[in-house]
């Protein structure tokens, strides 16, 4: 099929996402922890400007998955929620994986039916409409903002997975420099290996429960692609099944998802340049996907918005991208709502 063209409607309201360590800084703060310094001045301006601004309807701060890394963290959970639940006033973004199926739904209808343009909106990363929960949220005398506990299952497995994952990316950066790969190279095997891993899973989940060791990730991803393909063959796709499936997930289409080619991009761009991952990387490049395309503000940190500005998203999905060290411009975003 032709390229495909991308249109994403922005919100009115300018909605602004906080990078987890600047949240924590931040409810830091509130308890007297950090009590002086750039941090404090930093930290105590996004609270009390972000309130106000929020308070005038100029300015939405909505709840991502900030809280999951807290979660592993197991410290400052309970203050963090309610820090970031007085930013919020309880209004949520959906999470990650949901915001990435239904995007891949939307682009599979597309690739189907050959259309020329995808039309999103920042409505459709919420449950419902932002500003219409302000407004509701705002007439409210109190907070509501209810979060079920995850299961200790996934917890413990998030637990092991940020010391293994780190870990092992970073020894996958140090052989793909030493072996020269390039970025262009290293972005084309991720997209690649996004249908490959889901099969390859798949297939785990289908091995643990014929041997009766029941495994929830797999059974998870086992799940997602067993609902691709159940929206591929009720669209109408051809060829039916894996077949066809494994058509679109090679596609120019799907490498156009948001979600999708910032991720990809960004696993290529730091397993292929000479500075060493960080254990936040990985849940990092996660949030900053699902986010950047339809969030009028990102802050970040500096290596990510490098990152960002090097692949050139800010000026693709009209975001402005800043580092908490951009403290002057900053504040001349928030101040000037």
């Amino acid at each position: 099929m032709a390229e495909i063209g991308l249109n994403i409607e922005k919100s009115p309201v300018p909605l602004i996402w906080l990078d987890t360590s600047i949240l924590l800084e931040i409810t830091k703060t509130q308890l007297g922890e950090i009590t002086s310094g750039k941090e404090k001045e930093r930290a105590q301006y996004l609270y009390d400007a972000i309130k106000i601004k929020t308070q005038e309807k100029k300015l939405i701060c909505p709840s991502a998955d900030q809280l999951e890394e807290v979660e592993i963290g197991e410290r400052l959970e309970e203050e963090f929620k309610s820090v970031q639940g007085s930013l919020s006033l309880g209004i949520k973004i959906k999470h990650r994986a949901g915001i990435e199926d239904d995007l891949i739904g939307s682009f599979m209808k597309a690739y189907i039916n050959s259309e020329k343009e995808i039309r999103l909106s920042y409505r459709d990363v919420f449950d419902r409409d932002p500003i219409e929960e302000l407004e509701d949220s705002l007439k409210m005398p109190f907070i509501v903002d209810v979060d079920w506990p995850r299961p200790k299952e996934i917890l413990e497995k998030e637990k092991s997975n940020k010391k293994i994952i780190p870990r092992r990316w970073e020894e996958l950066r140090c052989e793909k420099v030493k072996a020269g790969i390039k970025f262009e190279e290293e972005r084309e095997k991720e997209f690649e290996a996004y249908l490959g891993t889901l099969l390859k899973l798949c297939h785990r989940a289908m091995v643990s429960m014929l041997n009766e060791d029941f495994n929830i990730f797999n059974l998870a991803y086992a799940q997602k692609l067993i609902d691709y393909k159940i929206v591929w063959d009720r669209c109408g796709g051809q060829p039916p099944g894996l077949k066809g499936l494994s058509q679109f997930f090679s596609s120019d289409c799907f490498r156009k998802i948001p979600t999708i080619e910032i991720a990809c991009n960004l696993r290529a761009r730091i397993a292929t340049w000479s500075q060493s991952i960080k254990p936040g990387d990985y849940m990092d490049i996660e949030q900053v996907s699902a986010v950047l395309p339809f969030f009028n503000l990102v802050i970040t940190d500096k290596a990510m918005k490098h990152c960002l500005n090097l692949l050139k998203y800010p000026e693709k999905f009209n975001c402005t991208v800043l580092s908490i060290k951009d403290f002057n411009e900053i504040k001349s975003f928030i101040d000037s709502l």
